[in-house]
């Protein structure tokens, strides 16, 4: 039962365990390209609807789970722990359970990459902010847990709310559906980014006096998560500005040629 969960005693909880699951991950995306087929292209197309569909009811559950127990806490011990975890707080139970399946499920989520350049057997362009966020994620959740981080909770329910929506887009999108929301999937993206701000404050209201101390659990950690998410928003916002000069650039060479 989950709750009995223990983050100690549980699989992946090794130090190593997000370094060296990063470093295979890369190594396996820089020699993949190499050995495509045919046959994997075929496959790749084929299981890809199913890959996201599958991540989209998994991000589902973890919602509903997480979003359960936190309110369950919530009604036992207030909302201050949402915002400033106890730092002898242990990383246990069921709560913690639904972070430790997060964070496990971020291994999973390599699949998007292999499947990726199976079916086209090559990385596209915006590749680089697809590994940087895929090797790192495991790292980062990992300290979540480590150290209890403080806001970790709202952390996983704004990415499982946000992947329940993307991997529907791709799933469907996958299978062949026209999908005109993609914007709305990259609003979302970025509104989870910006959520850091309002979240930052409020914590930095109780650990003001030490902001690198040990007044919340893991602060260290959420300063180091918290650069994470404006390095992505960065990263979002120029692949964005670019894709729409590209896309300006398509629609007035069209019109050059109707003028023509």
């Amino acid at each position: 039962m989950y709750y009995d969960f223990s983050w100690q005693d549980a699989p992946l909880s090794s130090k190593s365990s997000p370094f060296v699951a990063g470093a295979l991950y890369l190594l396996t995306v820089l020699l993949l390209p190499s050995f495509v087929t045919s046959s994997c292209r075929q496959f790749a197309t084929m299981w890809l609807p199913f890959h996201n569909g599958s991540l989209c009811l998994v991000s589902v559950v973890l919602f509903a789970g997480c979003l359960f127990e936190s309110v369950c806490r919530l009604r036992k011990e207030g909302w201050g722990w949402l915002i400033c975890e106890d730092p002898k707080a242990e990383t246990a139970g069921p709560l913690y359970f639904w972070s430790y399946a997060f964070y496990v499920s971020k291994y999973v989520e390599f699949g998007d990459t292999f499947l990726l350049i199976l079916k086209s057997g090559q990385r596209s362009k915006d590749f680089g902010l697809h590994l940087y966020h895929h090797a790192l994620v495991p790292v980062i959740t990992f300290f979540w847990l480590q150290y209890a981080m403080s806001l970790q909770f709202i952390g996983v329910l704004w990415n499982t709310l946000v992947h329940v929506m993307m991997y529907a887009y791709f799933a469907f999108k996958e299978a062949g559906f026209d999908m005109p929301f993609s914007f709305v999937v990259w609003c979302l993206q970025v509104v989870q980014f910006l959520c850091s701000f309002p979240c930052g404050a409020m914590v930095l209201r109780e650990i003001w006096d030490s902001p690198f101390g040990d007044i919340c659990a893991g602060q260290k950690t959420m300063w180091v998560s918290f650069g994470f998410n404006m390095s992505l928003l960065f990263l979002f916002g120029s692949i964005k500005r670019r894709r729409d000069k590209i896309d300006s650039g398509v629609v007035h060479s069209r019109l050059a040629a109707e003028e023509e």
